[in-house]
């Protein structure tokens, strides 16, 4: 500690070993990037908290979210789903890339048992829908990241499900139709 402070030599001491737990002979520091995304968290819970606003600064942050979602997807939608973020949202002078990093870093990938309504279902990537996909499939390719479940699937409004979409239901010019809408 003294050649630290006085003489300013950095510590022999290994970065995994400060990071371990005391129990495990560490030193018990927090990770610095755990740390950075556990800060997050009281933003977090802001964004995807319920309707009331617990400070003055939840709406602000929710009228901020909405600029980085695709269009047609609900904002929060964004915080769950990187392929739904707009691109902008990427830019290092956004404090947005923080949040998103946070959310990122957490574990969801146990969304079975998520259930969610038809309108949202739609907006959705493709990818995120289909459980037990090989890692090699043409869905989870990166090009394919961006492509929404409304794209191949359509609300049957008579049977109240959602079903593929047939050649009915497509537009004969659909870039035509993606312009207009």
């Amino acid at each position: 500690m003294y050649q630290f402070v006085w003489r300013n030599c950095k510590p022999t001491i290994k970065y995994a070993q400060l990071c371990s737990p005391v129990q495990s002979g560490g030193l018990g520091l927090l990770d610095p990037m755990i740390q950075q995304h556990n800060l997050q968290i009281r933003w977090i819970e802001q964004l995807i908290g319920d309707s009331l606003p617990h400070s003055c600064s939840q709406p602000f942050l929710l009228d901020h979210l909405r600029c980085f979602h695709s269009a047609g997807s609900g904002s929060r939608l964004a915080m769950f789903f990187p392929s739904l973020r707009a691109p902008i949202a990427a830019h290092s002078t956004n404090f947005m890339v923080n949040i998103f990093a946070a959310m990122d870093s957490f574990d969801l990938e146990d969304l079975q048992s998520v259930s969610c309504n038809a309108a949202t279902l739609l907006v959705l990537p493709l990818s995120s829908v289909f459980a037990l996909t090989p890692e090699d499939y043409w869905t989870t390719k990166t090009r394919h990241s961006k492509l929404k479940v409304s794209q191949f699937f359509t609300f049957d409004r008579s049977f109240g499900c959602i079903r593929p979409q047939v050649s009915v239901d497509r537009p004969t010019t659909p870039r035509l139709a993606a312009q207009l809408l």
